[in-house]
């Protein structure tokens, strides 16, 4: 995970200015599943540790691709209180682009 020094400039480099909205490495030039689930794991870190989200509050994530499974697994781990997480998929179910994958 980030150091504490490091979460305001995770937040700074994913959030949507003034808003509550946050993209998770859209203008990445590197796309592994490692390290989309890296970039998850930081974020849903930095956004815990600034407290970022009020402790009863909602998480809505959009994209069920290896980074916003991640990102919600991480949520419901390091943050129960948080219910429900609400994951948004466009596809007709999650890891869509793993699923033909022969790994």
């Amino acid at each position: 995970m980030v150091d504490p020094a490091g979460h305001e400039a995770v937040i700074r480099e994913a959030r949507v200015p003034s808003t509550s909205v946050f993209f998770l490495g859209c203008f990445a030039s590197r796309v592994t599943l490692l390290s989309q689930q890296r970039r998850a794991l930081n974020l849903v870190d930095a956004i815990l540790a600034t407290d970022f989200v009020r402790t009863d509050g909602r998480v809505a994530i959009v994209g069920a691709g290896a980074a916003g499974v991640t990102a919600a697994a991480a949520f419901a781990v390091a943050a129960p209180e948080l219910k429900p997480i609400d994951l948004f998929e466009k596809c007709d179910g999650p890891l869509h682009l793993q699923q033909e994958s022969d790994r």
